[in-house]
């Protein structure tokens, strides 16, 4: 019982805590890109994809006080009457950095192109937002051969919608 209290109930077991979380690094991105890296090669796997046209629907925001912020919304289908979920999840070291296109980012977006192109590989460079579906785990051979992470077409007028903005 003695031994309990020294640890937790005691002054020196609350020093000794507050050092250790000192010590410890605040924020590991586990080799997460950056929203900016993805962004740059979503040419690099959909080079003829236009997204300049697309309709961002309602944007919301949440988290901007904390150190991930959530970035969703609906974008209109460029080709149909269909509207896709997008979520891009940001995530920064201190909270008085600001988010910006160089923070780590996780992507997810409810299109055909994202789930058979690029989900597999966001999902093994941990850029994957949420829980991975039996679907992530499935390569893209012919569209996406070197397994490179990107965003779709709806995460990149998502992007530019928060710039413009000024969300990031």
């Amino acid at each position: 019982m003695a031994s309990y209290g020294k640890q937790y109930g005691s002054t020196y077991g609350v020093r000794e805590l507050v050092r250790q979380i000192e010590a410890a690094p605040m924020f590991d991105d586990g080799g997460k890109l950056t929203l900016r890296q993805l962004t740059t090669q979503f040419r690099d796997i959909f080079r003829r994809s236009e997204y300049s046209k697309l309709q961002v629907l309602g944007a919301t925001t949440s988290g901007e006080k904390y150190l991930s912020m959530n970035i969703r919304s609906e974008v209109k289908s460029a080709v149909g009457p269909w509207n896709y979920q997008t979520w891009i999840v940001l995530r920064r070291r201190d909270l008085n950095n600001p988010f910006t296109m160089d923070s780590p980012a996780e992507i997810r977006c409810t299109c055909p192109a994202f789930h058979y192109f690029v989900a597999y590989a966001d999902w093994t460079r941990k850029n994957l937002a949420g829980r991975p579906s039996s679907w992530n785990k499935v390569a893209a051979p012919i569209r996406n051969p070197r397994t490179i992470p990107s965003p779709c077409k709806h995460l990149v007028a998502l992007t530019f919608h928060a710039i413009r903005k000024g969300i990031i």
